[in-house]
């Protein structure tokens, strides 16, 4: 991991010396071709699928836009949602459909043989699909023109920084940045270094160390049960955050050195009250993406038909909100894999939001009966625990191999009094990676709360700040698990 991080800082070091030694309105050609560079580095294959998708995408906005008062508009609109859902079958879900379809078949005794392509998953495909998608659909609604210039919108579609795993960017905040180029700014380089390197910080020290310990319990389930599981379990959930969102701090903070402001990605998803609220702070450009293009037309689109309201006998707003919401959730879970253990993890998630839904009010009569403050500290704590109780357990679903070992580890969860194997772990593993969820975990809360006092004497103490910073780079440097770890959210 280390040698990659060097590679990584020299590819931005000799980035930004050219970059900024080119002319405003052209500064977008180093990074169209750094951002090639950086996809052909992965692979030619992921270069070639990603490429011509570039030019489908770009030749179906000027269609889009050139037929805007006739039926052909809504006809390149379909072509670009079949090509997208064609690349992402065939590239992601052909080999879990065959899989099943060859389940199937003999079950009910069918000659089904046909074999398992294997292909490798092209780097940022589905990130890169749904922006695409976001292009085309915001061109459709008239709310944005297709862009000219295709090196600009190459640029869009290829940013390195976000290309393997996001934010997923809509045209109205990226495109207009390429446009426009940026001016050597001192407070963007400095403030992108540092949120690349606290991302650094989450990733080596923190999500990489966790993954030793969850690896060991996870990787052997029948081995455990109680304690060593639920500790496994809570351990992932800081993982996996650690992990992703620690990408797209350097994600961020790379753009940021070269002036770019990307969609923030994260914003204290674990200190939460409840799971609607959970996606609004994780993964928020894929929950703002689903929300947008799928949730809400297919909520209003419930609305419109109240038969369906009638059938479920339940109120129109309901039905809309039922139907709406497990949809969206089941395509979450396939969005973040092939596999009944994504599928099942998303579906949960919706049951969960299902279920919040319909006990309102019977939750807010109970709290008035037993006395409770809706908004008193004992209580948001309580709604704060009880939620990531709730996520850290869809998460078995989302780590295990299989929906069987995701249904054995459930099981093992509840003996926690009998017999079971203690966790032979490295103890100086575990302190240092305990250390760091509660370094991440109070950095979040001081977020979550700006201009806090602690924040504020923070940014006017420069000895506060350069000691943070010193503290930082010889933590990954002492204690980065320096292995080659891929980050979780490259697989999809």
């Amino acid at each position: 991991m280390i040698f990659t991080s060097i590679e990584y800082f020299i590819f931005i070091g000799m980035l930004f010396i050219i970059y900024y030694s080119m002319p405003l309105k052209i500064r977008w050609v180093p990074i169209l071709f750094f951002s090639v560079a950086f996809c052909s580095y992965a692979s030619l294959y992921s270069l070639v699928v990603l490429v011509i998708t570039v030019v489908v995408f770009y030749s179906l906005g000027l269609l889009v836009e050139k037929n805007k008062g006739s039926k052909a508009k809504k006809f390149y609109l379909y072509a670009a949602i079949v090509y997208s859902l064609s690349a992402l079958f065939i590239f992601k879900y052909i080999d879990f459909f065959n899989g099943n379809v060859h389940y199937i078949a003999g079950i009910i005794g069918w000659n089904y043989n046909l074999k398992l392509l294997g292909l490798i998953i092209p780097l940022g495909l589905s990130y890169y699909i749904f922006q695409s998608l976001s292009y085309l659909f915001e061109i459709y609604n008239d709310r944005i023109k297709p862009e000219k210039n295709i090196g600009i919108f190459a640029c869009y579609m290829m940013f390195f920084p976000k290309l393997a795993s996001g934010p997923i960017e809509r045209p109205q905040n990226l495109l207009n940045q390429f446009r426009q180029g940026n001016k050597f700014d001192y407070y963007d380089v400095t403030d992108g270094m540092k949120l690349f390197v606290w991302g650094m910080f989450k990733k080596l020290v923190v999500a990489d160390r966790l993954a030793i310990l969850v690896d060991t319990v996870y990787n052997n389930p029948s081995n455990y049960k109680g304690i060593p599981v639920i500790i496994a379990t809570v351990f992932f959930s800081f993982q996996i955050y650690a992990d992703f969102s620690g990408y797209t701090d350097m994600a961020i903070g790379s753009a940021r050195i070269f002036g770019y402001k990307l969609s923030d990605n994260f914003r204290s998803p674990y200190i939460s009250k409840s799971i609607s609220e959970f996606w609004t702070r994780w993964h928020i450009t894929l929950s703002q993406w689903l929300r947008d293009y799928v949730f809400l037309p297919i909520a209003y689109a419930v609305a419109r038909r109240s038969k369906i309201a009638a059938f479920l006998r339940i109120k129109v707003d309901s039905a809309g909100y039922i139907i709406a919401t497990v949809i969206t959730m089941t395509l979450i879970g396939a969005w973040h894999g092939a596999g009944w253990t994504f599928i099942a993890w998303g579906l949960l998630h919706g049951i969960y939001m299902i279920s919040s839904h319909f006990t309102k009010k019977i939750r807010r009569k109970t709290i008035i009966k037993l006395g409770i403050k809706q908004n008193s500290v004992f209580h948001n704590i309580y709604r704060i625990i009880f939620t990531f109780a709730l996520v850290s357990f869809a998460w078995i679903f989302f780590k295990s191999d299989s929906l069987n070992n995701a249904f054995l580890l459930i099981k093992l969860l509840i003996p926690i009094n009998s017999g079971y194997k203690i966790l032979d772990i490295n103890l100086v593993n575990s302190i240092i990676a305990i250390s760091g969820i509660i370094i991440v975990y109070l950095y979040d809360l001081i977020k979550a709360n700006e201009n806090t006092r602690i924040e504020m004497y923070f940014y006017n103490s420069i000895v506060m700040r350069w000691s943070a910073y010193y503290i930082l780079i010889f933590s990954i440097l002492l204690f980065g698990s320096l292995g080659e770890k891929k980050f979780i959210y490259f697989q999809f």
